[in-house]
Formats: structure tokens, sequence, C-alpha cells
């Protein structure tokens, strides 16, 4: 289930990735998106170190190349999005696993 959970997510960041070079007006369904995706492995994975995760996209972001071969910009806007928008979806996934932890918690006393 957890290898199934990362696949997924990884290839949720790769069509994000695709998402913020296609169309700048798209970023917002693309934050959206991975955000939703964030929460989910986070609440899956129930462990910490998936938010590691979310700082694969730097890396992943390197092959779409620079801003300018698609928006017409000089800065190197898809790798400024991934790092920015990275490091906000480790905190998303951080929360959601110290969310799945409290549920948890709260569920097994109750029983």
């Amino acid at each position: 289930m957890k290898l199934v959970a990362v696949i997924g997510y990884v290839v949720v960041m790769l069509g994000i990735l695709a998402l913020f070079n296609a169309d700048a007006e798209n970023n917002f369904l693309a934050l959206a998106v991975w955000s939703a995706a964030s929460l989910v492995i986070g609440w899956v994975m129930r462990d910490a170190w998936a938010v590691v995760l979310s700082l694969l996209a730097l890396p992943m972001a390197v092959p779409f190349g620079y801003a300018d071969q698609w928006l017409g910009s000089d800065a190197p806007y898809v790798w400024w999005l991934a790092m920015s928008t990275g490091a906000i979806q480790v905190i998303v996934v951080f929360a959601a696993v110290l969310g799945r932890l409290l549920y948890e918690r709260i569920h097994s006393s109750r029983a």
C-alpha cells in the first residue's frame, strides 16, 4: 500500500510540474492538487520520513528547464516553484502524519 502511494505521489508531482510549465493560469489548480496529494501521502504513510517525498520536486523539475522555454521569462520559474512549493508541502505532509497519529491515539484509547 505504501509503495503504491509513493508511486502515485511521484506521478502527481510530475504532472504538477508539467502543469506549472504548460500554463501559468493553472498554478492554483496545481497547488490544490499537490496539497491534496500531500495530505493523502502523509495520512497513508504515517511516517515522518514521508516529508522527504515533497523535497523530490526540485530534482524532478530540473529536466523541465528554464522558464524562458515555457513562459518567456529569464528566471528559473519552474525550479523556483518546485523549491518553494516543495517546502510548503513538507509542512502539509508533516501535518497529515501528525493528524493520523493523533487520530489513531484518540481512537485506540476509546477501545
